[in-house]
């Protein structure tokens, strides 16, 4: 295959690779994270994706790449990689392999999976032994994978996205085996709820499959999915992601849908009143003139930046995930009052805690602390790590009960 120029105004999904066929010197590549969705009016031409244009993305070059990454949260089966199984409340420093480059982070409920900026996976936390299962508190290399340039992992199970554009679905503890999935070609974004997995390829059409008890997987039924299958209500989608039983998906024209579980007012809509939606439906109350650029999910609640900088959210508010302070639940969308206004550059949702990543390259993060996932002092008025402050974050990950950040 040639190795054709790829003109990269901004591409879709997550972290792309783009290899100098030329020169194996590492030095030589370039990497590509996502930064914030962004909507255009220009159409590609019909021999290029149709959806390179659908996302702006940041450049990890020679000495940009990120060069430490710390953990918190969660860590009764060793799922930090720290080396241990003791909770951490404060950033702790990962031990990375060769010195590696971490590229994405994704956690499930045990374990963790680490994909390098060379494309190599490494997972640590609960897996199989020899003849029960065991821990690794060290991050070991996950194999049977060719180049992986994205990984997202649901409560138990894990999707890869190769670079080729094929994708790898392994349960964690249960086979542990990769298996290439030949019904979902040409994929370019990978995504997770708890138990379902969704896929969006070059043409914005969405697979879907899983668990589907309250309508999750958006196809106007209950009836489980086993294997891929194309979702119809859905097109021109640029990102969806799940919580523990509903699923939120971003179009390219900003509209926002919602599917699945209602019962905490996680699809956002204000007079529905329905406990579950099997197909999707429309998110009201953003305000007029905002487009949303980046959509995440709690367990049952769900986040979204706007382009103006600021962070909606609705649904179950138990934990003060959706305000910082516990509260009632909530069925529309609301701005989150953080205790100073600051831009928000990304956001990213654990089950029931989110971090938000500044303009001031500061990291701030409300919800549920039981498990120290928030990296700071819950009585502090103020909602930033600061243990983080000064290290230069280029990017945050929560999942599960716990929580990352690459920094320079």
């Amino acid at each position: 295959m040639q190795n054709k120029k790829r003109k990269i105004d901004s591409v879709s999904g997550p972290p792309v690779p783009l290899i100098n066929k030329r020169s194996k010197s590492t030095s030589r590549f370039k990497y590509y994270e996502d930064v914030t969705f962004i909507f255009t009016t220009k159409q590609t031409s019909t021999n290029t994706k149709n959806v390179v244009d659908l996302l702006r993305r940041k450049i990890w070059e020679g000495n940009k790449q990120p060069r430490l990454a710390f953990g918190w949260g969660c860590n009764a089966n060793g799922q930090l990689g720290v080396g241990n199984r003791d909770v951490h409340d404060k950033p702790e420093q990962l031990k990375i392999p060769d010195h590696s480059r971490l590229s994405k982070i994704a956690s499930g409920n045990t374990f963790t999976v680490f994909l390098t900026c060379d494309g190599r996976l490494y997972s640590c936390g609960w897996g199989p032994g020899s003849s029960k299962f065991s821990y690794f508190k060290k991050l070991s290399i996950v194999n049977g994978l060719p180049y992986i340039r994205s990984v997202v992992a649901g409560r138990t199970h894990i999707v890869a996205l190769s670079e080729a554009g094929d994708v790898y679905f392994w349960r964690k503890g249960i086979d542990d085996i990769p298996v290439r999935l030949s019904d979902v070609p040409n994929t370019l974004y990978v995504s997770c709820g708890q138990n379902t997995s969704f896929t969006i390829n070059e043409s914005g059409h969405v697979h879907v499959w899983g668990n589907n008890s309250s309508g999750q997987l958006g196809l106007g039924d209950l009836v489980e999915r086993v294997t891929p299958i194309r979702n119809n209500y859905l097109h021109d989608i640029i990102k969806i992601e799940g919580g523990d039983a509903h699923t939120i998906a971003l179009s390219r024209n900003g509209t926002l849908y919602s599917f699945g579980s209602n019962t905490n007012g996680q699809l956002g809509v204000y007079d529905y009143r329905g406990s579950q939606s099997p197909t999707p439906i429309l998110v009201d109350k953003i305000p007029n003139g905002i487009r949303i650029t980046d959509i995440n999910c709690g367990d049952y609640s769900c986040v979204v930046l706007t382009s103006d900088g600021n962070v909606y959210s609705w649904g179950k508010n138990a934990d003060g995930q959706l305000s910082g302070r516990p509260s009632d639940d909530q069925n529309t969308p609301k701005i989150v009052r953080m205790p100073e206004k600051k831009r928000v550059l990304s956001i990213s949702s654990g089950y029931k805690h989110t971090l938000a990543m500044m303009e001031d390259g500061s990291v701030w993060s409300w919800g549920q602390s039981r498990i120290g996932q928030l990296g700071r002092d819950e009585g502090n008025k103020s909602w930033e790590i600061t243990e983080l402050k000064d290290r230069g974050v280029m990017a945050v990950f929560a999942d599960a009960y716990l929580s990352f950040a690459l920094c320079k």
